[in-house]
């Protein structure tokens, strides 16, 4: 199932226009946690300037959940989102999406889904 993982579909809501380096790398590890959770590859994506919306879970064992689900990831109207609050370490500024925390980000830079953001949203 995770092969698809080359052809996601991620977008951008009219409320970011980009989105920094590190802010695509920290949130490439949040899409594909969010993917894994829904089991849903060819769900669309939105990212908005304060959470992403990974779309209807096909995971049958969310099912039964409403509400936190993990660390910033919520089933919110049977769509799960994972929301910029808190100690997310991203915030906007003049639509763009930075990450501000502390932590040197561990994601890797081949990813797919960090390549697909970088190429149509990122900036330096």
């Amino acid at each position: 199932m995770y092969d698809q993982l080359d052809n996601l579909n991620i977008t951008i809501d009219k409320s970011v226009k980009s989105i920094t380096r590190a802010a695509c790398m920290y949130l490439s590890l949040a899409i594909e946690y969010g993917i894994l959770l829904t089991e849903n590859p060819t769900a669309r994506i939105v990212i908005y300037d304060n959470h992403i919306d990974f779309g209807v879970s096909m995971n049958p064992m969310m099912d039964m959940i409403n509400g936190a689900l993990l660390p910033h990831f919520y089933k919110e109207n049977n769509r799960v989102v994972y929301r910029f609050i808190g100690d997310a370490n991203c915030e906007v500024n003049d639509q763009v999406i930075d990450y501000v925390g502390n932590d040197c980000i561990e994601a890797n830079e081949e990813s797919h889904v960090f390549q697909q953001m970088y190429t149509k949203f990122g900036i330096n």
